[in-house]
């Protein structure tokens, strides 16, 4: 009685979430896209230095780790952190040019009216100038002196007073004026660079990234020579996966007993995670160095870095790291159906999340237990491996 209580708690909370979430979605935007300022360019650039700090302690670590046969897995994962962290900063990169971007149309904009102000000014100046040539070619105190009359010394000095209050404050707000522009300009200049230098950064960071990638899967294959050598390392890492593959079908069973079998955002059927349709691995066997070993999925051959889609609606069940599948995503559908997306670059999904069919739930890669980028997808109903090619047409075979 208690759980059945806590359970219709948490889909109560759960309910108000969905409404809630939507209004504020609506109120935020309503107010309008908040203005770019430096503090959020400075907090990118603060989370960017972090993850290079990152990097460099991985890279130690790494290094420290080569050359050991029985620390591959280990290296394995590091390698695989250090891709995400290089991924994330590449990111980090787009949103600071994103930003400065931003700011340099601001400031362009803000120039023009600053520098539009200063040739107000500037004219002026010139127009107040030509209006003291009344006084001819001859000093001021020439003027007064030239004076016929004191009452016409008296007119004279007034008038002289009057022009160069004039082109006093004249030229204060001309200088100001130009000054604005100059710092606006000035300003402006060195964003521009900045965002120049931040593409550098972002291009070496991906030539940095093909680079991490391929020592990855040098990684697996150097694990792969070394199989006759040392049995022990391969069967661990298979030993692994089965377990994992053990676990998930547990807690596949454990979930369905706990709730009531349904996933409202679950429409029944199975899409393609993939845009790719090239399976390069069979589901119920799967050939590894001469050896043919159980399979509980199949293997589609998309490039690095493209979406892996939610092949139905449900709810993220778990989005992890394991030394098998590297980076991947559970999600339950209810009624006993769950899908497994394994070895991605990137998960974009936390557990307990719900999701859409067709969203984009993570990247494809190489990570865990992988000689290529790759997905392995996994269907599993009613407690049982099925083969996820009863439910997806139009695919290529490469066996």
């Amino acid at each position: 009685m208690k759980k059945r209580r806590l359970l219709f708690a948490i889909m109560a909370i759960v309910m108000a979430l969905l409404i809630i979430v939507p209004m504020l979605t609506i109120i935020v935007t309503a107010g309008g896209a908040r203005a770019v300022t430096q503090a959020d360019i400075d907090a990118l650039q603060a989370r960017q230095a972090e993850l290079k700090r990152q990097q460099e302690a991985l890279q130690s670590k790494i290094d420290a780790n080569k050359g050991k046969k029985t620390d591959i897995a280990a290296q394995k994962r590091l390698l695989d952190q250090q891709v995400s962290y290089t991924e994330d900063m590449i990111e980090n990169y787009s949103a600071q040019i994103s930003q400065l971007n931003q700011q340099i149309a601001s400031q362009e904009k803000k120039y023009e009216e600053a520098y539009n102000t200063e040739q107000m000014w500037l004219q002026k100046f010139n127009k107040q100038l030509r209006s003291s040539e009344e006084l001819g070619n001859v000093s001021y105190l020439s003027v007064l002196f030239g004076a016929k009359s004191f009452s016409d010394m008296l007119g004279m000095l007034d008038f002289i007073s009057q022009v160069y209050s004039n082109e006093q404050d004249v030229v204060r707000k001309l200088r100001a004026a130009k000054a604005e522009a100059e710092s606006i300009k000035k300003s402006l200049e060195t964003n521009k660079s900045s965002v120049e230098s931040a593409k550098a950064q972002q291009e070496q960071m991906k030539a940095q990234l093909s680079k991490q990638v391929a020592e990855a899967q040098d990684l697996i294959k150097k694990l792969d020579r070394l199989i006759n050598e040392d049995k022990a390392t391969i069967e661990e890492l298979e030993a692994a996966e089965q377990a994992l593959a053990e676990e998930i079908l547990r807690l596949a069973k454990e979930l369905d007993a706990q709730n009531s079998g349904t996933n409202p955002g679950a429409n029944g059927n199975y899409i393609w995670p993939s845009d790719c349709r090239y399976i390069t691995s069979p589901f119920g066997a799967d050939l590894l160095n001469g050896v043919w070993r159980k399979h509980n999925g199949v293997d589609i051959g998309a490039s690095y870095g493209t979406s892996i889609y939610a092949s139905d609606g449900g709810t993220v069940v778990s989005s992890t790291y394991s030394s098998s599948y590297g980076h991947y995503v559970m999600i339950s559908h209810g009624s006993g159906r769950y899908t497994l997306y394994a070895h991605m670059s990137k998960r974009l999904v936390a557990e307990g999340e719900a999701v859409k069919q067709g969203q984009v739930i993570g990247k494809v890669g190489s990570t865990g237990y992988s000689f290529g980028a790759h997905i392995h997808f996994e269907i599993i109903e009613n407690g049982a491996y099925v083969n996820p090619l009863n439910y997806l047409s139009g695919y290529i075979r490469s066996w």
